[in-house]
């Protein structure tokens, strides 16, 4: 793949909210996250969520994107433990899928 394109799609992934965070949220992601219960964590699970936040930040240097209209908490956390493993071009072409999905179901939202 492209260097070039892959910084156009890694310049998507930076602009993107961390999550479980509750600052510099839309309305929208701070409803997508209620549903999937990542504004409801107990302390142990929002200290698991921010350690792996930062560490897939540091490591990759954008925040973990999964469509949490499709997912639990429980399968978050598990998720971002398993790529964190992943290699940088592999995460940065997961994360334009999952920026993908989340479009797509706001955009349905907005048609129906």
């Amino acid at each position: 793949m492209d260097r070039l394109d892959l910084s156009v799609k890694r310049q998507i992934l930076v602009s993107h909210p961390m999550l479980g965070s509750k600052s510099s949220m839309t309305e929208e992601s701070t409803k997508e996250q209620q549903s999937a219960g990542l504004r409801n964590l107990g302390d142990s699970e929002a200290d698991l969520l921010s350690e792996f936040n930062r560490k897939y930040y540091d490591k990759f240097g954008f925040p973990y994107i999964i469509c949490v209209k499709e997912t639990t908490k429980n399968k978050i956390l598990s998720d971002i433990q398993q790529r964190y493993k992943n290699d940088l071009e592999t995460e940065i072409l997961k994360g334009i899928e999952e920026v993908k999905k989340i479009a797509k179901h706001r955009i349905m939202e907005l048609v129906a």
